[in-house]
């Protein structure tokens, strides 16, 4: 089975090789294959400018294109530094209130505790 693969890749490689050598005859020996060979190069030339081209021009794309997430990157980076700034500063804020906040509810609380006091133990002797 394998004597039938090996003879058809002999058979493909003569044949490639044949065309290969058939081309290079046409290229190199006669003059229309010259003519054909140079024009085939100049147009190589022509097309691999043009490639190169449009690579520089992609290059290009994609350098600006990581400028412009690299700005924005750094820009969301101090939008989120001056939230944390903010939030820091309210959280502070929010800890020196709170002290106040407390003494009030104290405040509130004895004074309705007197308010019950007075009211439900009134006609209670004091000792």
């Amino acid at each position: 089975m394998s004597d039938g693969k090996d003879t058809t890749q002999l058979s493909f490689g003569f044949l490639l090789g044949s065309l290969m050598g058939a081309a290079a005859v046409l290229f190199f020996r006669t003059r229309e294959g010259k003519k054909v060979g140079r024009l085939i190069a100049e147009k190589g030339k022509y097309f691999i400018h043009q490639l190169l081209d449009v690579f520089s021009e992609l290059e290009n794309q994609a350098q600006y294109h990581i400028d412009t997430v690299q700005k924005a990157e750094e820009q969301a980076n101090n939008l989120i530094q001056s939230v944390r700034r903010d939030q820091s500063d309210e959280q502070w804020s929010d800890i020196r209130s709170t002290p106040k906040h407390i003494e009030e509810l104290q405040k509130r609380g004895r004074i309705t505790t007197e308010k019950l006091r007075k009211t439900l133990f009134r006609n209670v002797p004091k000792r």
